[in-house]
């Protein structure tokens, strides 16, 4: 099975903050050909695919960046997807992991409503999202 690789925001945050011109200068002062010039654009437009895992750890290594390991998961014997356990064929709820705190968003209060018309709101975008 092939996975289309995405480079990490780590990465191309580290490249966009390289560039500094063109991206012919950028490849040649990183060690690569000119040619590799759309290589590196491509990464840092998130296109998928531009780069393979083992290319993206060349480059984080001549971006002075660690290089991202990554772990193989054995498919289900059942179903033949990657997650953890047997499922028996019954549906898994899949989780993607990512690092640091989930993201929390912040309610505003709108100042402009009085608390009826504020709770006649908050009972709408209730209703709003549960559809």
């Amino acid at each position: 099975m092939s996975i289309c690789h995405v480079a990490s925001i780590e990465t191309v945050q580290r490249l966009a903050e390289r560039k500094n011109g063109s991206w012919r200068a950028l490849a040649l002062s990183l060690g690569y050909d000119a040619g590799y010039a759309a290589t590196l654009c491509d990464v840092v437009r998130g296109k998928p695919g531009c780069i393979s895992r083992e290319g993206e750890n060349v480059l984080r290594a001549r971006l002075g960046l660690p290089p991202r390991t990554f772990i193989e998961v054995a498919p289900c014997p059942d179903c033949g997807s990657a997650h953890t356990g047997r499922c028996h064929g019954k549906p898994v709820v899949r989780v993607q992991i990512v690092s640091g705190k989930p993201r929390n968003r912040k309610k505003y209060h709108r100042p402009c409503m009085d608390d009826e018309t504020y709770a006649q709101y908050l009972q709408w975008r209730r209703n709003a999202n549960n559809t």
